[in-house]
């Protein structure tokens, strides 16, 4: 049997969706559903493997396209038995747990986005540092609940409504959010469920409240993910292993200059070259992406030493069979843009930057606005926070 390591996290997917047909690879802010707890697991490091469990080849592509690069990924082939719609989810646990060593097990559900490294990490500290059986993920809730019984009469749960409590004086209760769970593979098999006692309990975030069951769910789950978006990129900047940039408003200010004979001038930033330059000797590759061709695009990016590719009506296609020659991840690569075009690749990328004055649907796609507008040193901006990540 063999050995996986210390702690193991399992992701299981199926391909056969009913809810929500496809959920698992479905397009959410730009990225399918299952990149965000499977980058939250991989970049955690008390795991030391995680386990798509899936019967899907198409997920199971999806996953290996997302992260070429990465030691810990692996694909479990689940069984037909534990990918039906009325097997449970410990039945492919257990399926696991009976073909693979390993000490410790993380359940980390794909319909709970909003999970982080830091939230799992936290979480092996606390199970390591205590007496538990298993931990579970829950959203702290100061609410008084009812039921109701089969006479429409309602009961109240948690507080008396004859004395009831100031807010101040209520102790607050929990609710299991779905995230993710820990045990040991002893407990697992022993209970033969997901937690065991004695339970820990890792409060996570309010927003982390929402898993996806429907697409009401996934409507506001998206739009927490997107309004997420920091405008601080430095969680991002020491993975950027290639820059790409459009060309007109990004290196000029959207503005043509035409001349009476009809040919055409731009200006740009000198400022923008410097920055440019300066990231290159350090050793960041350079690519500018355009959908049109013209002597001024040709002309400044020769200067600079740039390689500039024109004429393209799909950028992200392009872009991904260049990340695949280079060995990268698209989670690798900067992407700055300016307007609707260029929203694919914003949204695909780790790092999506629309400059300032760009149009409002590519700012909703970006995860950083710079303060500067195109043509006016917002490559100089972007260089300048790159610079001490390459060194």
């Amino acid at each position: 049997m063999e050995d996986l390591g210390n702690c193991v996290a399992i992701i299981p997917v199926r391909g056969g969706s009913k809810g929500i047909p496809g959920k698992n690879i479905k397009l959410m802010a730009g990225r399918p559903l299952i990149y965000y707890s499977l980058r939250a697991a991989l970049e955690t490091d008390s795991i030391d493997v995680v386990a798509v469990a899936t019967d899907s080849e198409e997920i199971a592509s999806v996953c290996k396209a997302l992260f070429p690069n990465s030691a810990k990924l692996m694909i479990y082939n689940r069984s037909e038995e534990s990918a039906t719609d009325t097997a449970s989810t410990e039945s492919v646990m257990l399926e696991f747990a009976g073909k693979y060593e390993f000490n410790q097990l993380i359940l980390i559900q794909a319909t709970s986005p909003l999970v982080t490294s830091n939230d799992l990490q936290s979480a092996c500290t606390k199970f390591n540092g205590g007496d538990f059986g298993g931990l579970l993920s829950v959203v702290e809730q100061s609410r008084f609940y009812w039921t109701e019984d089969d006479n429409g009469h309602g009961n109240p749960v948690n507080y008396d409504p004859q004395n009831r409590p100031r807010r101040q004086d209520f102790r607050p209760g929990f609710v299991e959010n779905g995230s993710f769970y820990i045990t040991t593979k002893e407990s697992l098999l022993q209970s033969k469920c997901r937690i065991s006692h004695p339970y820990a309990l890792y409060p996570m975030r309010v927003e982390t409240y929402w898993e996806i069951d429907d697409m009401d769910d996934w409507r506001i789950i998206e739009s927490i993910i997107r309004s997420e978006k920091l405008n601080s990129p430095t969680e991002h900047l020491s993975n950027i292993k290639l820059l790409v940039m459009d060309f007109d408003g990004v290196f000029t200010d959207n503005k043509v200059i035409v001349f009476q004979d009809g040919t055409e001038a731009v200006i740009c930033d000198r400022g923008d070259g410097m920055g440019l330059s300066t990231v290159k000797k350090l050793g960041l590759p350079l690519l500018v992406l355009s959908k049109e061709r013209n002597n001024v695009l040709e002309s400044r990016c020769k200067k600079l030493g740039i390689e500039c590719v024109y004429k393209l009506d799909d950028k992200l296609t392009f872009l991904k069979n260049r990340c695949e020659e280079m060995s990268i991840s698209l989670d690798e690569v900067a992407y700055v843009g300016n307007d609707i075009n260029d929203i694919p690749c914003l949204e695909a990328v780790g790092l999506g930057i629309a400059v300032a004055d760009s149009h409002p649907k590519a700012i909703a796609a970006a995860d950083h606005i710079t303060e500067a507008n195109g043509g006016n040193g917002a490559l100089r901006e972007i260089c300048d926070l790159l610079e001490p990540h390459l060194k």
